[in-house]
């Protein structure tokens, strides 16, 4: 189980709470991109597995860039982007991939996004680095917002 909780005056919250993922690990993953490259994200830390064909576009928002960032207006910028991005590229199949967690108040610890501002892609990625002898946590589980399309 995955929860997240917060603790505030003598009263607990709970913030999210959902079930983790046990599936049968995939053994091998092909893919092919354009002119025959092959093209396969894969990372050793993570508490399920998915195969997802057909990607189309990869929107990357460089998490170092984007901490280089000097003001919050800029950062705010970047999130208006990318729900640009996602308005346009709605109906095709593209991921999505930035700086910390998608969403977050804080806008230092990741691109401050709602839901309808990344709600179109098919693969929502969080990028951590270690910065100031520490690395921020990201979410952990699937986070497939977009709609299942075979």
């Amino acid at each position: 189980m995955d929860i997240e909780f917060a603790w505030d005056d003598n009263k607990l919250y709970i913030l999210q709470c959902r079930s983790l993922s046990m599936r049968r690990e995939v053994e091998r993953v092909v893919s092919h991109g354009r002119e025959g490259r092959r093209h396969t994200i894969h990372h050793p830390v993570g508490l399920s597995n998915a195969v997802i064909t057909d990607i189309e576009h990869v929107v990357y928002v460089d998490p170092r860039a984007y901490d280089r960032l000097d003001t919050v207006a800029k950062k705010h910028k970047i999130g208006w982007a990318v729900g640009q991005l996602n308005k346009r590229l709605a109906g095709h199949r593209f991921a999505l991939m930035g700086p910390g967690r998608w969403g977050s108040n804080d806008i230092n610890l990741g691109v401050r996004v709602s839901y309808s501002d990344i709600n179109n892609t098919r693969l929502l990625v969080e990028i951590a680095f270690a910065r100031d002898g520490y690395t921020p946590e990201v979410s952990y589980g699937p986070l497939l917002p977009g709609p299942r399309r075979g």
